[in-house]
């Protein structure tokens, strides 16, 4: 069987604006036959808009139901799914992930008839939320009955190292966003970045983040430690989000006397370059993430960053001193010393941002869908059809 033969099914949770480029280029390379199966729409809390007219691969909605667990993130299920793939018949299943449901029946699937699995995985060691000896052991199994993993950088294949997995089975595709987008509109923005700051009454330097307002994205963490600058007055810190503890939040800046701290509500993807344009340094602050697509926005716009050191993309990203800086997730002392050490050297933050953009173009959506067309041209005429050792 040749490529142009075969049948790919890739099952991702839901339409996010930051993928639909990437599988755009996959499906524009033409060397198999593509669909892509959303688990649900918009969900999880997300308000992105679905622009139809973008996604130029073939895909289905599946029907299906979610159970929003007390840990704040959703299970998918959907009955039809198994239908789908005995009907569809696909020959290779691309699942990003292990924790729905609908990823065990897709899993089952390929066992059962003889397929192959591929373990789309952005998990590393800090970002796993359930650790029960149980879960682990689920997650191990499912990514040794692999035929590949494909992770999105350096934390995420270590993780599946750490199963046992051979590395020759663990292929990497670089997490992207449309950087063209990004520097493109950026660029406009910084014309009348003054005139803007001056209308909207920020101060004149700005630090950002980007990003749902909870807990465990670090929100707190940033907002203690801005409060400790001496310079508040024309040090401004922009919030972009929203989310269930942002009242909570709001109340604590409102208690402590906190005037230049904006809340900006959630903005669609289209719109964040406003809001990267008009600042000077990058924040992301959480206590984990498995990626965090919102830090290759920030650097697609040049800016300097300053990040927490457990986010999957950290190892990968930033280098420490040159774009920007690592801080231990939680540490006040620790991130302020990093805001006064930018904040106010524009010198530094420039070339800093150029530095970011250097980086930054090693991820871009054509080299992250390089690397899953990569893993499937892996897949050899000989391998197939799976062992009877499988």
């Amino acid at each position: 069987m040749n490529n142009k033969e075969k049948k790919v099914f890739l099952l991702t949770e839901i339409v996010s604006p930051y993928r639909v480029p990437v599988f755009n280029h996959i499906a524009k390379e033409n060397q198999f036959d593509f669909k892509v199966l959303f688990l649900s729409g918009i969900s999880g809390g997300r308000k992105w808009q679905m622009h139809e007219e973008d996604m130029d691969f073939d895909y289905e909605i599946i029907r299906g139901f979610k159970l929003s667990l007390p840990l704040r993130f959703p299970i998918f299920f959907n009955p039809s799914l198994w239908k789908l793939l005995t009907q569809g018949n696909p020959d290779v299943v691309i699942c990003g992930g292990y924790q729905h449901p609908s990823y065990l029946v897709a899993f089952l699937y390929c066992k059962l008839f003889k397929k192959k699995f591929i373990l789309w995985c952005e998990s590393h060691e800090k970002s796993v939320r359930v650790k029960w000896p149980l879960a682990q052991f689920y997650r191990k199994y499912i990514s040794k009955k692999a035929s590949r993993c494909i992770v999105p950088g350096k934390s995420s294949f270590q993780y599946m190292k750490s199963f046992g997995i051979p590395e020759e089975k663990i292929k990497t595709a670089r997490n992207a966003v449309d950087n063209e987008l990004f520097s493109n509109k950026v660029i406009e923005v910084r014309k009348t970045k003054e005139e803007i700051k001056q209308n909207r009454g920020y101060p004149k330097r700005i630090l950002v983040s980007v990003g749902r307002l909870l807990h465990y994205k670090g929100f707190m963490t940033l907002i203690e430690a801005y409060e400790k600058l001496k310079d508040k007055e024309s040090i401004g810190l922009v919030l972009v989000g929203d989310g269930p503890d942002e009242e909570e939040f709001k109340q604590y800046c409102k208690k402590n006397n906190l005037k230049n701290v904006f809340f900006e509500g959630f903005k669609q993807q289209e719109e964040l370059p406003f809001y990267y344009g008009i600042s000077d340094v990058f924040i992301m602050p959480s206590f984990r993430d498995e990626w965090g697509l919102v830090l290759n926005e920030a650097m697609a716009c040049g800016l300097p960053v300053i990040v927490s050191e457990d986010i999957g993309s950290a190892p990968d990203l930033v280098l420490e001193g040159q774009n920007g800086y690592l801080f231990k997730p939680g540490d006040v002392s620790q991130l302020l010393a990093k805001i006064k050490l930018l904040i106010n050297d524009r010198d530094l933050c420039s070339k800093m941002g150029e530095k970011s953009l250097e980086i930054i173009a090693q991820n871009s959506p054509e080299i992250c869908a390089e690397g899953f067309l990569e893993t499937i041209e892996s897949l050899n005429i000989e391998e197939f059809t799976l062992s009877s050792k499988e």
